[in-house]
């Protein structure tokens, strides 16, 4: 497993201003070569860095950052958007909660819980228009379960947490890999849309009152990169958690190759500290 690492040198250059090239551009000023990572599948990104060896350097999405690089993935060129969320909550006693179906493209349903849940509603919009996002994905992480919903058709969610679950700091995981778009709309964009989806905390009294959360437009680095091995002879070893339950990384391997795990997930060494409730500095695997 490999994670992209950015170096503490990054550059002042306008990229708008730099002359294109080849998967990325060429700056004048420093005479290199400035591969464009937000264009580049991870694949590629992993070649790159394991193999060139003159001096280069990368413009590199917030999105691509801090998680790990996969040997497969698709080539997208995305567009830059930004979105806003705007949250509120509710506590619900026990009785009929809404959960969300993301198989059917978010259609609400009921399920009976035995424990008080505080719902965490919010509604996801695009900044440019204010138009609404379908099919959003917003995860609660914790070690034991991970509890998701899906936006609906007007960009709203309700993702309903077990109050045992929730601490005084709770990370929220946004994905938009599976957004879909409005049938009535004639126009849909030619491309798919990337947004900006950093992990995120709320605190427990921002999950109990009404709140609005501005997420930033994607962010971008352009200087030295190269990565970080986790694993292996020379990696880095981070903690490992399967369903609740601490594991060697060792066996964490051993299993992922017979196809064990369901859903892998890494989390950085903050969001890590936050879910494990200690010090987790070289990140978190986090497996169901």
């Amino acid at each position: 497993m490999k994670i992209l690492k950015v170096n503490n040198n990054s550059c002042s250059e306008n990229w708008d201003k730099m002359s294109p090239n080849e998967k990325g551009k060429f700056c004048l000023n420093c005479n290199k070569k400035v591969f464009d990572f937000e264009s580049l599948p991870d694949s590629e990104i992993i070649y790159i860095l394991e193999n060139k060896k003159e001096n280069f350097c990368a413009r590199i999405p917030l999105s691509k950052m801090n998680r790990p690089l996969l040997a497969t993935s698709y080539i997208s060129k995305y567009i830059t958007l930004a979105i806003k969320i705007i949250i509120t909550s509710s506590i619900l006693l026990p009785g009929n909660l809404i959960a969300i179906n993301p198989k059917e493209n978010a259609i609400e349903h009921f399920k009976i819980v035995e424990n008080s849940e505080i719902t965490f509603k919010g509604k996801f919009l695009r900044e440019e228009d204010e138009s609404p996002i379908i099919n959003v994905k917003i995860q609660f992480i914790t070690l034991n379960e991970i509890f998701y919903a899906y936006t609906n058709k007007n960009g709203e969610f309700n993702l309903a947490i077990p109050t045992k679950f929730i601490g005084d700091e709770n990370v929220f995981r946004v994905s938009y890999d599976e957004i879909s778009y409005d049938e009535n709309k004639t126009e849909t964009p030619p491309r798919p849309e990337s947004f900006s989806t950093p992990d995120f905390v709320i605190k427990r009294n921002e999950i109990e009152n009404k709140k609005i959360i501005t997420v930033e437009n994607e962010i971008f680095y352009v200087g030295s990169c190269g990565m970080i091995f986790i694993g292996g002879k020379n990696g880095v070893i981070p903690l490992v958690f399967y369903k609740g339950k601490e594991i060697s990384y060792n066996e964490y391997e051993k299993n992922k190759k017979k196809g064990l795990y369901k859903s892998d997930n890494y989390f950085g060494h903050k969001m890590a500290k936050i879910i494990c409730v200690r010090e987790a500095k070289n990140g978190l695997i986090l497996l169901f």
